[in-house]
């Protein structure tokens, strides 16, 4: 314990608000039950660094004095600090500041996912042999509490330094490239998801067995027709006894590192014509549910689920995990007779699939009410296109699904319209021509002719594509509305309008997430859930009048020009029975006791 001694005198210093002071966490494991600090650090430009256990009373004094203090906080994952902290009762008073968030927007893709340890050797030329001597010890102990603590000390030490001195070389690179604003909403977005992970969703367990019962009954029932129409029976599950099967009746052209027959949908999918690939495809297509159902069941705690939301992706677009929930299927299930062969197949695929949304439920007593970006993606695209035709359309409230059928075909019909998605869809986020005949086939016997058809009518989507790809080959990266830079990747040139498209998006429902946050301080009513392009809100009958300043501020974005941005109002008892509802009947209904 002598290393901390000294700690001590330090705490009158921690009252200069000006200067902001690192601070890092180890703790007990690398799971939720055992993330329990023990050991911290802590460093700063006017008094430097210092490190000690938490498990004593001068070094649990010390640590809360740290995070009570007016300084600027500047973790490396504040999200993870912040909450294992608060777990342990121990508040931490920002403003706040995160090295991995700053690396994001500077180098979107960095091959170390923005560690700190690689980040310390590549930008700070540090060796870092610590962590070395760490894992080395880490083989012979349960966990860390059983870790020398020398071995602790020196590791923890040079991590709050680091993390301080990367802070410092981050600043001026965003401030020069004009991303100092988006640094700060993006923190701002990470400390909404805290709360997100903080709060929780209610998991219905009594929906959650009900679905789970009928997902595997249609397993069941389609397993044993594939059984039947290949004539032997096989492990579904298993992508080395499928390869062996499939190769028996198609011409597999793929094969994994290991030699085995590649199973996956984009080998798959010039065969989906075939009756017999249609039903292993709805076998597929239904077991995701059945890995969402017992997924949710293995992570709900107290009869809640508790994601964690990330924006380290290339586009900032958030990714969650531990249970992945962006992943919930929509109202619709997105299989039909045409892709199944079989109209009673699809229906059973279909509506099994969408039980999964009813587990999701809100708190006792509220309601859920989510709002849904409409076509949020193809807006973005047409105010980068400058298509004037096509903005003075959305402008009227023409949907853009069906201005484009409209523009190709004449007129819209329902499998118009779902071809005219599969196209649109395709060639905004740069998917090759024959793979876009291939699922084009399925409905139309010329695919061929309908892209054709598509570019000659419709060119403003092709346009775009080529003229963006030019700007990034010349500039090196494109810039959206926000400022956020898309780096151009020589051997992946088609993926950088993409990221430019998906991207915008993501900075609009973060900007809404960040305006609807203090609508909502607290009351009891808060954000829940980030689904595909919605948000979706655990509201109590007292907040329901805040239900027309929540739908406001996920409208208020002039940054893109004429283009409005809309989102569609839902509200329901669980996520299956969400219902369109105008305004004012929302908060009718929210109001109900």
């Amino acid at each position: 314990m002598g290393k901390f001694v000294d700690l001590m005198g330090y705490p009158r210093l921690l009252n200069i608000p000006s200067l902001p002071i690192a601070l890092d966490t180890e703790t007990l494991g690398a799971t939720r039950e055992t993330n329990i600090p023990i050991y911290f650090s802590t460093a700063a430009k006017d008094f430097g660094a210092n490190a000690g256990p938490t498990t004593t009373q001068n070094g649990f004094d010390y640590l809360c004095s740290v995070c009570a203090c007016n300084r600027p906080k500047v973790f490396q994952n504040l999200k993870f600090d912040v909450w294992v902290l608060w777990r342990e009762g121990i508040e931490v008073k920002g403003p706040f500041e995160d090295t991995i968030l700053m690396h994001c927007l500077l180098d979107e893709h960095h091959l170390g996912f923005h560690k700190l340890k690689v980040m310390s050797r590549e930008l700070l030329e540090r060796p870092r042999l610590d962590e070395l001597r760490l894992h080395e010890a880490q083989r012979k102990v349960k966990n860390n509490w059983q870790l020398p603590q020398q071995i602790l000390h020196d590791y923890s030490l040079p991590d709050a330094v680091d993390t301080l001195d990367l802070y410092y070389l981050f600043k001026p690179q965003l401030e020069e490239q004009n991303l100092w604003g988006l640094y700060r909403m993006t923190v701002a977005a990470e400390l909404v998801y805290l709360k997100m992970f903080k709060r929780g969703v209610r998991l219905d367990t009594e929906n959650l067995e009900k679905a789970l019962t009928r997902v595997l009954q249609v397993l069941k029932k389609i397993a044993k027709k594939l059984w039947e129409v290949f004539d032997e029976e096989f492990k579904i599950s298993s992508p080395k006894q499928v390869g062996n099967v499939l190769a028996k009746h198609f011409p597999l052209r793929i094969k994994t590192k290991a030699g085995d027959w590649c199973t996956d949908k984009d080998a798959l999918e010039p065969f989906r014509g075939d009756s017999k690939m249609q039903l292993l495809l709805a076998w597929k297509f239904l077991d995701k549910a059945r890995q969402y159902l017992q997924g949710y069941k293995k992570r709900e705690r107290g009869g809640r689920l508790y994601a964690d939301y990330r924006q380290t992706t290339v586009t900032g677009r958030s990714k969650c995990s531990n249970p992945n929930l962006e992943n919930i299927p929509k109202q619709r299930g997105r299989i039909s007779e045409v892709e199944v062969g079989d109209a009673e197949l699809a229906k059973d695929c279909a509506e099994a699939f969408r039980q999964v949304r009813a587990c999701i439920a809100p708190s006792e007593g509220a309601r859920l009410m989510a709002c849904d970006y409409k076509q949020i993606e193809y807006r973005c695209f047409a105010f980068y296109s400058g298509s004037e035709r096509l903005i003075s359309a959305l402008e009227r409230g023409v949907d853009f699904h069906t201005f484009t059928c409209e523009a190709v075909f004449g007129e819209e019909t329902p499998q118009r319209r779902y071809m005219i998605k599969i196209v649109s869809y395709g060639l905004l986020f740069g998917m090759g021509g024959e793979l876009l005949k291939t699922r084009l086939k399925i409905y139309h016997p010329n695919p061929g002719e309908v892209l054709a058809q598509y570019e000659q009518m419709f060119p403003e989507m092709r346009e775009l594509q080529s003229r963006l790809r030019r700007i990034a080959a010349s500039r090196g990266y494109l810039i959206d509305v926000f400022g956020r830079r898309y780096r151009y990747l020589p051997e992946r040139p088609h993926a950088v309008v993409a990221w430019l498209i998906q991207g915008t998006a993501a900075n609009i429902k973060k900007s809404a997430m960040v305006k609807t946050d203090p609508i909502l301080e607290g009351r009891r009513s808060g954000l829940a859930l980030e689904i595909h392009d919605e948000l979706v809100f655990d509201m109590f009958p007292e907040d329901a009048h805040l239900a027309k300043d929540i739908h406001e501020a996920m409208e208020d974005f002039p940054q893109l020009g004429r283009i409005p941005v809309l989102s569609d109002i839902a509200v329901g008892p669980n996520l299956l029975e969400l219902r369109d509802v105008e305004l004012d009947d929302a908060i009718g209904y929210l109001t109900e006791p």
